[in-house]
């Protein structure tokens, strides 16, 4: 499986990539922001894990594509606006940070086989 990790905090991407390596057999890219579009373009991935600040601008508009064509795709987010979904992205589940580990490997491994 290949996971993709787009947040806005290096420390809390890598709290991710190592919670998410330890439970399963992964590939993981981190990427900050300035670097996703480049990630989304250039490699396939199983699953996305992206805060849910970059869900709007060009970043959510790609995401949005990915979305809409069955890529498995998670929110992360501090902000609870979001915990009952992010705008246009019907479905998506959205997950609190700090992250919940459990929850996060059962939705990533959940979005990763389907």
């Amino acid at each position: 499986m290949r996971i993709l990790i787009i947040d806005v905090e290096f420390l809390v991407a890598l709290e991710a990539e190592q919670v998410l390596m330890d439970a399963l057999n992964c590939a993981i890219v981190v990427s900050m922001p300035r670097d996703a579009l480049h990630h989304l373009h250039s490699t396939r991935f199983d699953v996305i894990l992206a805060d849910a600040s970059v869900s709007a601008g060009e970043i959510g508009q790609e995401l949005r594509r990915l979305f809409e064509e069955g890529q498995g795709l998670i929110f992360a987010s501090v902000d609870r606006s979001y915990y009952q979904g992010v705008k246009g992205f019907a479905g998506a589940p959205v997950i609190a940070k700090p992250f919940d580990d459990d929850l996060l490997v059962a939705l990533a491994k959940r979005l990763g086989e389907g």
